[in-house]
């Protein structure tokens, strides 16, 4: 079974679900406007790492908040569950993405990540805000608003 992607139409905003597999184009099911499948979200966290982290994250069309965790760190598995219902509750407006920091050193580093968890959230390939340590479902949404559609 594949994973479902998520994709908001630009022309009546409503979010579709499809099989990025078929390799076709998809259209919109309420207007039938065609679909950017590069604005495709999932509805669950996307690991990312430094090889691909410029693509995914800077180059993605959606706003993208980056979870920087270790495997290690407690605190950073007690984000997981918000993150994951993040993903699923913006599917099409948010792409949600974890880096493993002790694995990526490279954009650790570039983004100076001193404390796990730090989420990041950038729109438009720039850094929009930081939180660095545990912080609630509510305060990560508050952060949202701020640079949500």
């Amino acid at each position: 079974m594949s994973d479902a992607y998520y994709v908001k139409c630009t022309e009546c905003g409503s979010v579709n679900r499809f099989n990025n597999e078929k390799g076709d184009r998809p259209v919109c099911g309420k207007c039938k406007s065609r679909l950017d499948p590069a604005r495709a979200t999932s509805d669950k966290p996307v690991a990312v790492n430094d090889s691909v982290f410029a693509s995914d994250v800077l180059g993605a069309t959606v706003p993208v908040l980056v979870d920087f965790f270790a495997t290690w760190c407690g605190a950073c598995r007690s984000v997981e569950p918000t993150l994951e219902a993040l993903a699923s509750r913006h599917k099409g407006r948010l792409k949600v993405t974890k880096l493993d920091v002790d694995q990526n050193p490279t954009t650790s580093g570039r983004y100076q990540i001193r404390a796990t968890p730090t989420l990041i959230l950038f729109r438009g390939g720039q850094l929009a805000e930081k939180v660095v340590g545990a912080a609630t479902e509510r305060e990560i949404e508050d952060l949202l608003k701020k640079h949500m559609n």
